[in-house]
């Protein structure tokens, strides 16, 4: 830290770097829909993470100040050279002139000398002893004083350590601690109250402001679980081979009943009340008359899906209030039972060093493998969609590179572009910035941006090299070298695209047994085998 407290100018590229990771630390958070917080614990208590500046200025110059003066009883630097040449040429040489003086007076008797020699010798004898009083006054009080400064400093030097131990303890012992928040913006935690109005009828609830409070109770509680529900949403949605990948038909719904075994009383919920709650979370029941028959979807969103997961609470409990009872559904029944994406950790792992470096490395091939592949559908719905990638062109793209099979079939793969998608501000912030996505059109969700099909391609790479003793980087790295670019070079349609060949460059250990060859790029044409792996 700088000791001077000056605030230091940034440059405009420091400037730069602390923008671009603000604005990555954003696109992070609407990606996962989570704020990361880091906190500081220390003795079993978690406290923010401070600036500690001061404390450390503060220790420094404890240091430097201990340092200089930690030999002080043998002689403070340049102080004993000092007092040598004040004794010397002050003390010393008046104290010998004042003494030959003298003993020459003695010696020869006054009357040897006129009455001006007694004079000059008195003169003399005067100036010298004020020299003396001097010079001994002032070696007198430095000595005084330091041996009372020795004192005071080896009393005030444990205080010292002391004061420092106290003011670095918390930040030198403390351990980091990684807190999460979820950004609630409504979509998974509200229950409006014009929709479920039939429901408080039927539970007897008729008063306005018991209505609000019990919608204030379930809303409390869902947020609680923000994080469980968005999960067993995103898995839900994309179960089912028919529909959109973004919301819930009527056989997903069903499959998250049977899942979370809701129906394990049928007199309180039987098949015909899951279809009835079912279709009354896809009408607008703030619509009156034709409009709420038109405003009816055959899907539910998330916010009609946690309208179908309170409704469903309602029957499947009989005992308590109704936020009681969606409380004990969802630790009780969904929960334990249903299912849900942990799609947060893997984006953590591929958003690495390591695993950045592997795509920095493979970025260009990627690209025009991306770019050939996301026109492939030529059908009415997808023409205006040649720079993006929908489901059917990546099952296409995994069965030219004969990636389907036992481990990877086309439905887990049409799965897993469901799970990549990211949401519209992020991409549309990749794009203010300059980052290589495409432009996709608003609330599109069934087309594919060049960033999430990298993030399929490494998933894919994780699935397809299972190798527990190899770290993700070196499987995806495996991956695109072995399984795509070298394919890719082969294969008669990237001719002339500009590939780049790949060649061996250095031996690098992995944690398996054998030794494994890394990949690089070089400059080249579209053809031609890529590296070869050797063990």
């Amino acid at each position: 830290d700088d000791l001077t407290k000056l605030e230091i100018p940034k440059s405009d590229k420091l400037v730069l770097i602390e923008t671009e990771r603000l604005q990555a630390k954003k696109q992070q958070q609407q990606a996962t829909g989570i704020i990361v917080h880091m906190m500081s614990q220390y003795c079993g208590q978690r406290v923010h993470i401070e600036n500690v500046s001061d404390v450390r200025c503060f220790s420094m110059l404890s240091e430097m100040f201990f340092q200089f003066y930690r030999n002080f009883g043998v002689g403070v630097r340049g102080m004993s050279k000092f007092l040598n040449e004040m004794f010397n040429k002050g003390l010393g040489t008046s104290m010998r002139s004042h003494g030959e003086i003298i003993n020459d007076i003695v010696g020869f008797t006054p009357w040897f000398y006129s009455h001006e020699q007694l004079g000059e010798l008195a003169k003399e004898l005067h100036n010298n002893l004020v020299v003396i009083k001097t010079s001994a006054k002032t070696t007198t009080k430095h000595i005084l004083h330091g041996y009372e400064d020795r004192i005071r400093y080896r009393e005030y030097s444990n205080e010292l350590m002391n004061c420092c131990w106290q003011g670095n303890c918390t930040s030198i012992l403390a351990r980091k601690v990684r807190t999460e928040e979820d950004i609630d913006d409504g979509t998974y935690t509200t229950v409006r109250r014009e929709q479920v109005d039939n429901e408080f009828r039927r539970l007897g609830i008729t008063d306005e402001d018991e209505r609000d409070e019990e919608c204030a109770k379930m809303k409390a509680i869902l947020k609680n679980r923000i994080r469980d529900i968005r999960r067993i949403f995103q898995f839900y949605a994309a179960v089912s081979d028919s529909g959109g990948i973004t919301e819930l038909d009527h056989q997903e719904c069903w499959k998250f009943v049977k899942d979370c075994r809701l129906q394990k009383d049928r007199k309180a919920l039987p098949s015909v009340r899951v279809d009835l709650i079912f279709q009354s979370c896809t009408i607008d029941h703030s619509k009156k008359g034709l409009d709420r028959v038109k405003s009816v979807h055959p899907e539910l969103g998330p916010t009609q899906f946690v309208e179908f997961i309170a409704r469903l609470a309602s029957y499947r409990y009989n005992k308590g209030s109704w936020s009681e009872r969606l409380e004990k559904m969802i630790n009780d029944d969904i929960l334990p039972n249903a299912c849900s994406v942990d799609i947060d950790v893997f984006r953590e792992r591929i958003s690495g060093d390591k695993c950045k470096a592997v795509v920095k490395k493979h970025r260009h091939n990627m690209e025009i493998i991306y770019r050939d592949y996301a026109a492939e559908d030529q059908s009415l719905e997808s023409l205006g969609s040649l720079d993006t990638m929908n489901a059917n062109e990546l099952v296409i793209c995994c069965r030219d590179f004969k990636l389907v099979g036992p481990l990877l079939s086309e439905r887990a793969v049409r799965v897993l572009f469901a799970y990549v998608q990211h949401d519209e501000e992020l991409i549309e912030e990749l794009e203010s910035k300059g980052k290589p996505v495409n432009v996709v059109d608003e609330g599109d969700d069934d087309e594919m941006v060049f960033a999430e099909y990298l993030e399929s391609q490494m998933a894919i790479g994780a699935q397809m090299n299972p190798d527990p003793y190899n770290v993700l980087n070196i499987r995806i790295d495996r991956y695109f070298s072995l399984n795509l670019i070298s394919k890719a070079m082969d294969m008669v349609r990237f001719n002339g695209k500009g590939l780049r060949k790949i060649r061996r460059m250095s031996m690098e250990k992995s944690p398996s047994r054998n030794r494994r060859g890394s990949f690089s790029q070089e400059e080249g044409g579209g053809g031609g085998a890529g590296g070869k792996e050797r063990r």
